[in-house]
């Protein structure tokens, strides 16, 4: 799968051995959820996420995906992309889940990838439905 994303996707420059996917001209240097294990952690228990920092989930399949902020602890804005990187969906400002039942935020179309970042970025840097993200993803 990783070998595709590289095939597929081209955009902003990147330095060696790091994971990037950028918006115009906006990068953001992501930590890769591929395995069951790393994508139902996320970016739970942590406290802080850089300005320039996110996390892309490779999902599997093509179909709807609900993520959820349970143990997440800070805001984040999630997107959901196709295979080509094209954005189908944004949840603004998601906020950290303190008790259960936890909402669950997600389009009802399909989705091949979700990045998340920090909450008010997508609206700063006017992302919308229909924009594209770049992935680069190193060896």
């Amino acid at each position: 799968m990783i070998a595709i994303l590289v095939l597929m996707f081209s955009g902003c420059s990147q330095r060696a051995k790091e994971n990037r996917a950028c918006f115009k001209d906006n990068c953001y240097v992501v930590d890769l959820a591929i395995s069951d294990e790393e994508k139902e952690k996320g970016l739970q228990n942590r406290d802080h996420l850089a300005k320039d920092r996110g996390m892309l989930f490779a999902l599997a399949g093509n179909a709807p995906q609900k993520f959820w902020m349970k143990k997440t602890l800070i805001p984040l804005d999630i997107l959901w992309l196709d295979y080509t990187g094209q954005i189908i969906f944004i949840e603004h400002a998601a906020v950290p889940c303190e008790k259960d039942p936890c909402p669950v935020y997600g389009p009802s179309v399909p989705a091949s990838y979700v990045l998340e970042i920090n909450a008010g970025d997508a609206a700063r840097l006017d992302m919308r439905v229909g924009d594209r993200i770049d992935i680069r993803i190193s060896k």
